[in-house]
């Protein structure tokens, strides 16, 4: 089952990377920045998140050792990051609230 993806490495990576920009327009869409932290930090977990997959595909084949070690690490970095970015930004209330035209 399924499409077939992984028979086709850049149908795979147009649609992963669609994917992952439909998530980051979803999530700047449903929050606000509450200061340069909120702003600037989404900007670099965003950013970094791409970069990491970038270098995944441009480098050699780890060996499992460093596969649990570096996603072991790199987890609770991009945990931490993403954490303290997100603590700067807020729902957006009226982002999702029925239009008043709509009755």
């Amino acid at each position: 089952m399924g499409l077939g993806l992984w028979n086709s490495t850049p149908a795979t990576l147009v649609v992963e990377f669609a994917l992952y920009a439909i998530g980051l327009v979803i999530y700047a869409r449903a929050t606000l920045a509450k200061d340069g932290i909120g702003r600037w930090g989404f900007l670099a977990v965003a950013t970094l998140l791409a970069v990491f997959y970038a270098a995944s595909l441009l480098s050699a084949p780890p060996s499992v050792t460093a596969i649990w070690t570096g996603a072991l690490i790199g987890a609770a970095m991009i945990l931490a990051l993403s954490w303290w970015a997100d603590r700067h930004r807020a729902p957006r209330t009226r982002a999702f609230a029925p239009s008043s035209s709509r009755v």
